[in-house]
């Protein structure tokens, strides 16, 4: 089975002029200085996509042993240290949603590790804890899916995939981040701030095991902690794949993007820089639930994690942009081509990135502080409003800006229309 499908790239809209604007606009500005090389600005890009993928992994990896430990030893400490080892888990590949977009099969893939919304009540019980046997994965042993039957007496990897593959409904989807998520806190009865699910909805004896605040079957402690490995194992899998997608060899997309068109690779680079800014992150993560003041439209919303997700997210947006691994900015990046382009466009989109990330980072110290997302977005706290709508006016100026660097650079309108619509956000 492929997994993560490469196809011939599709073709994207060209600018009439190409980089060779970009070479004129250098000579103008910088005599006879010739224009940063776009391949290796790629070659950049290419490198913070291999090295975040790369940290997503290891992230996936710890969190896989922190879950092995509460399944097979559950206790509130082992609970506590696997929801930390998620949040640890969450931060870089929110960073990598910055490739969204621009690259087709990214779109393609999201759904497998990112899914939102999932219906939690497919999964396991919600609320009170009260569930009816035979209705959620905890409990069945006999699942049926787009006209089958499948057997999840046994639970691994495998069948997963199965569900994921046979599932009519888009929510109904028990694979991710936010599946895993689930498990680890559950459900929080108002909305606001993390679920509670206790450590001994994993225990063992019959004495102890629950479903929340409701004693419950030993085997249903069993049951979700198979899920919950089955589901960490999978996650470690995808990351596995996707981040040798992006590695420095022949083959590779990664290595293809660097060699190939370096127009047609700028295009799908700043696609995705723009269209998550505005789109993703100010239009559906922001705006949204705040117009509506629903804190369930809110992602990371069962640990009550969305204000870090949200800088997270702006931040690998900065990463790509400057070329920049563990603090360090690459010798050429994106943001050396708009230098020579148009010093003073590149200017406004440093200040543009700056500001974001300064209003984000107040989001998030609001969360740590205890006004999380849900208390953020609550009808009455107006300062919570104004923090929201500050950072999401933020986005949409960098957005903006990043959008007029393709034209700067020749390559034409930036068009995300290519992209696959799907019901991640």
């Amino acid at each position: 089975m492929t997994l993560i499908n490469i196809p011939s790239p599709v073709p994207l809209q060209r600018g009439l002029t190409g980089l060779a604007t970009l070479a004129a606009a250098a000579v103008t500005a910088c005599g006879t200085q010739p224009p940063p090389d776009p391949a290796k600005a790629l070659d950049s890009y290419r490198s913070v996509a291999y090295a975040e993928y790369r940290a997503a992994l290891a992230g996936a990896r710890d969190l896989q042993t922190r879950v092995k430990t509460l399944v097979r030893s559950p206790s509130a400490e082992a609970m506590t240290q696997a929801r930390r080892a998620w949040r640890r888990a969450r931060a870089p590949y929110s960073r990598t949603e910055a490739l969204r977009f621009g690259h087709w099969f990214v779109d393609e893939w999201v759904p497998r590790v990112n899914r939102w919304p999932i219906d939690p009540g497919f999964i396991d019980y919600t609320d009170d804890g009260e569930i009816e046997d035979g209705f959620t994965l905890v409990t069945t042993e006999r699942l049926h899916v787009a006209g089958r039957t499948l057997d999840t007496r046994s639970v691994d990897r495998r069948l997963l995939l199965d569900i994921q593959a046979l599932s009519m409904d888009p929510t109904q989807v028990p694979t991710g981040y936010h599946a895993i998520e689930f498990l680890l806190w559950g459900q929080h009865r108002d909305g606001s701030g993390a679920g509670q699910r206790p450590w001994t909805d994993y225990a063992l004896d019959s004495s102890t095991c629950t479903s929340g605040p409701r004693a419950a079957p030993t085997r249903h402690c069993r049951r979700r902690g198979q899920w919950l490995l089955a589901m960490t194992e999978l996650l470690v899998w995808e990351l596995e794949r996707m981040a040798a997608v992006w590695a420095d060899k022949p083959g590779t997309y990664g290595y293809r993007l660097v060699h190939g068109d370096p127009e047609l690779g700028l295009q799908r680079a700043l696609i995705g820089l723009v269209t998550v800014s505005s789109d993703i992150l100010a239009d559906r993560r922001i705006e949204t639930p705040l117009h509506s003041r629903r804190p369930e439209q809110a992602q990371d919303q069962f640990s009550n994690n969305t204000h870090a997700s949200l800088l997270n997210t702006a931040l690998g947006i900065e990463q790509f942009y400057y070329g920049r691994i563990d603090g360090k900015a690459a010798p050429v990046a994106l943001a050396d081509l708009a230098r020579h382009a148009d010093a003073n466009l590149a200017g406004q989109i440093d200040r543009a990135l700056a500001t974001t990330r300064r209003r984000l980072t107040r989001v998030q110290r609001a969360g740590d502080a205890g006004q999380g997302f849900a208390q953020l977005i609550a009808p009455d706290n107006v300062e919570g409003s104004r923090l929201l709508a500050d950072a999401m006016i933020a986005l949409r100026v960098q957005s903006a800006l990043l959008s007029r660097l393709g034209e700067a650079l020749g390559l034409g309108p930036l068009d995300p229309s290519f992209a696959s619509d799907n019901s991640t956000s």
